[in-house]
This record gives C-alpha cells, sequence and structure tokens, in this order.
C-alpha cells in the first residue's frame, strides 16, 4: 500500500491521507478496520473523519481505480468535507480546494 498526504490548500494543516492499494479486497478490509463499510460497491471511496484534528479523512484507491475520474469524483468529496469543517460551503471554496486535491493526487501517480 502508498499512503501520501494531500492538503486541500497550500500550507493549510488540514490534510486527507491518500492510501493506494494494489487490489479492493485489501482496500475493503482497511475500511472494514477503522469502521462499518460502506453499503454499496465502489472501487474508491473518501471516508471523512470528524474526530481527528488536523487529518480530515482518508481517500482509498485501488491501484486499477486511479483514473482521472475517479480521482475528480473523490476529490470533490474530499473538498465537500474540508469546506464544511471550515464553515465555507460556497462554491468557490469547493472547487478550489476540489481542483487542488486532484492536482496532488495526479501529481503524486504520474511522478
Amino acid at each position: 500500500m502508498t499512503i501520501f498526504p494531500v492538503r486541500p490548500r497550500a500550507r493549510s494543516r488540514y490534510r486527507f491521507d491518500v492510501r493506494v492499494f494494489p487490489n479492493e479486497r485489501e482496500m475493503r478490509a482497511y475500511e472494514r478496520s477503522i469502521g462499518p463499510p460502506f453499503p454499496m460497491e465502489y472501487n474508491s471511496i473518501t471516508l471523512c473523519h470528524s474526530d481527528r484534528g488536523w487529518l480530515l479523512g482518508d481517500i482509498l484507491f485501488t491501484e486499477r481505480s486511479l483514473t482521472p475520474e475517479n480521482i475528480a469524483h473523490e476529490a470533490s468529496h474530499a473538498a465537500e468535507h474540508y469546506a464544511r469543517r471550515i464553515g465555507r460551503r460556497d462554491g468557490e471554496t469547493i472547487a478550489a480546494a476540489s481542483g487542488r486535491i486532484a492536482s496532488e493526487i495526479l501529481r503524486r501517480v504520474n511522478a
């Protein structure tokens, strides 16, 4: 498994940990280890935390699910959670955070 942090804004203390698993079985085992499993099929997911300080959540992917579409999709969920946490649910805050999160993930996986 590969793990790396992404931040919704430059120099922000808030972060999400991106975890890339070799397969869905390992990803789902990790998800079950931290809480109840999500009740539907997926190949990537954003698990938001409300009780872990600056760590806002985990963004989980399998190696096969690291497509631009899945990255953008999960980045938008992460950005919405970030915006709720800081009390700014306006579209520009969400769009900027989503773009930064997706960009950081793409930069790391394409390095």
